[in-house]
């Protein structure tokens, strides 16, 4: 763990891809957590992972599983938002906010776009948006 100006940060390892890499990151404050994954196929335990976060923000890239395939036995690509709703909700993660959004989200109708993830998360007893430029996000 890596400490700076009273946020500590922590890596944790994901499955993202063989020729480029990726960790998320886990950054608690004042007893308020969250997890940065903007781009991830798989978690290694998502509910070690995601234990005690209070917001989670992950890879907007798709809605489905077009972006993720196999490389050397491990999943690589991204993850669908659905999947990485669902590990939220097993984990017991009130909040999920996806970032790096892909073509289906950047050409799409955004208020439907945000309806069809809201509902999403309602589905799983959780808060859920995409986020957009100049978003300010409350903990709850």
């Amino acid at each position: 763990k890596e400490q700076f100006a009273g946020f500590s940060f922590e890596p944790i390892p994901l499955f993202h891809s063989l020729r480029a890499p990726a960790v998320a990151l886990r950054i608690n404050r004042e007893n308020r957590t969250l997890l940065y994954a903007p781009d991830i196929a798989a978690l290694t335990d998502p509910i070690r992972d995601l234990a005690g976060i209070d917001l989670y923000i992950g890879d907007g890239s798709t809605f489905d599983d077009s972006l993720r395939r196999m490389e050397g036995g491990q999943p690589c690509g991204h993850a669908p938002m659905e999947q990485q709703l669902d590990w939220c909700a097993m984990a017991g993660v009130p909040q999920v906010l996806f970032t790096h959004c892909g073509e289906e989200i950047v050409t799409g109708n955004e208020t439907d776009l945000q309806n069809r993830v809201r509902a999403l998360g309602q589905a799983r007893n959780l808060k859920a948006a995409i986020a957009w430029d100049g978003l300010e996000w409350q903990l709850e």
